[in-house]
């Protein structure tokens, strides 16, 4: 996280005397760009604010939906009722099939599918909407 401070105090205070090097991260006048290769725009056009803000929307959305969806997913009680799989969106049978089997097994579907959704990135995520699957995390 201070590896990302140090050189943004150093573009707003315009100082001539703080010329902090960080290893692997390249600081020029409008732009900051880390070692993974993403770029952090420090601008004051209004466009970049609005693809950033954009940006930003998008990951908060990602983050709750799936802060949601392990809630959900989490086994006694909604795990049980597979009711993480209703909000992702599937087949109307798959509930069904949680409930029918105590949860798969006795509860172990639910489980399964909380440390998956706890773990999954954004583009692993992605897969598991609208999955028609029982087994949500199998590709």
């Amino acid at each position: 996280m201070f590896v990302f401070l140090i050189p943004l105090l150093c573009y707003f205070s315009r100082s001539s005397a703080c010329s902090t090097s960080i290893p692997g991260t390249t600081f020029y006048s409008d732009t900051l760009v880390p070692p993974d290769s993403s770029t952090l725009l420090v601008s004051n056009d209004p466009d970049v604010k609005k693809i950033i803000a954009k940006d930003s929307a998008t990951v908060l959305k990602f983050k709750t939906k799936k802060i949601i969806a392990a809630i959900l997913s989490f086994p006694v009680p909604f795990g049980l009722l597979g009711l993480h799989r209703i909000f992702l969106g599937t087949k109307p049978y798959i509930p069904f099939v949680y409930m029918g089997t105590l949860g798969g097994c006795f509860l172990v579907l639910p489980i399964i599918d909380f440390i998956a959704i706890l773990s999954a990135n954004e583009e692993t995520f992605k897969h598991f909407e609208n999955n028609p699957k029982v087994f949500m995390w199998a590709h």
